[in-house]
């Protein structure tokens, strides 16, 4: 048997991630009742909080709900480690929210998958490990390894970017879920973590999260992308259009420009027809697909630079 425990992130925080605290004290105080009543013989006060059905009691009762202390340890530990990040990014006010959100993501997707009974906040903490992946694909973790060889115990630390770690949980768990996951939810971790991962991109998108400049997140990463996809393509155009009109008599157009600061050139075709082309496409010429003008990609020092 062995462990691969992730202990601490290089995310910065703007601001104290307190309702993780807060979040990680009620879960560990709810576990020390739950643990006094299942002494005492009380088991019918806590079954209508293990989720087994969709009452509401359940939904969200089995966050709170731990099977012993270790599974209770894991859960803190993750928590603490990802929710301390996600928190300080997106505020403790919308942490809470955001938390219950991705449990009720997981619970969904399990009912709906396995059903079986079950309890833990593993798939919640997913939601908020697939949110720290949107916004901090590119930072680092720190590691331990641990292995029982022989009764000999071998660890080791490490540090690995966080898209490559969490990848691989993730492949665990879809692995785990095609195959049958015992005592393990892995229909609610991976319900979990796509709840959590959509509500990071549409935080973004909704601009509710700001990245700062030195950060990028997987959403930031598709916006270049798509740019950079776009750009290919009518430079692609632009060259093909500039082949066919080299013999050409009619004489170019010159477009109006549009007077905004941008490190490309945007330009109009007097039909109305926009375009984007890098700024060292300037002077080259090409066909507007739509009416067929003959156009000149304005030069830079036409627009305002950055």
């Amino acid at each position: 048997m062995f462990f691969l425990i992730p202990y601490a992130v290089d995310v910065p925080f703007d601001r104290k991630p307190v309702m993780n605290w807060l979040l990680v004290i009620s879960v560990i105080a709810a576990f020390g009742l739950q643990s006094v009543l299942l002494s005492k013989g009380n088991e019918a006060a806590i079954e209508p909080y293990v989720l087994d059905d969709w009452s509401w009691q359940g939904l969200f009762g089995h966050m709170w709900l731990h099977a012993d202390p270790l599974h209770l340890g894991g859960n803190m530990l993750f928590l603490w480690v990802f929710g301390n990040a996600v928190c300080s990014k997106v505020g403790n006010l919308k942490y809470l929210p955001i938390f219950l959100a991705a449990g009720l993501g997981a619970a969904a997707a399990h009912m709906l998958l396995n059903g079986e009974s079950a309890i833990g906040a593993s798939g919640a903490i997913n939601g908020i490990v697939g949110m720290f992946l949107v916004f901090f694909w590119q930072n680092e973790m720190d590691c331990l390894f641990f292995v029982m060889i022989f009764l000999r115990p071998i660890y080791k630390t490490f540090c690995i970017s966080s898209y490559w770690m969490i990848g691989l949980w993730l492949v665990f768990d879809i692995l785990g879920a095609v195959m049958g996951g015992g005592r393990v939810a892995y229909f609610a971790h991976l319900g979990g973590f796509f709840a959590g991962a959509a509500l990071a991109v549409l935080l973004l998108k909704l601009k509710l999260v700001t990245m700062y400049q030195d950060e990028q997140s997987l959403v930031g990463l598709f916006e270049q992308w798509r740019l950079e996809r776009q750009d290919a393509k009518l430079e692609k155009m632009a060259q093909a259009e500039i082949e066919k009109t080299k013999q050409s008599p009619t004489p170019p157009v010159q477009p109006e420009l549009p007077q905004t600061a941008t490190t490309a050139i945007r330009f109009t075709c007097p039909c109305g027809r926009q375009f984007r082309a890098p700024i060292q496409h300037a002077g080259r010429q090409g066909r507007c697909p739509i009416c067929q003008t003959l156009l000149i990609i304005p030069k830079p020092e036409m627009v305002d630079s950055e």
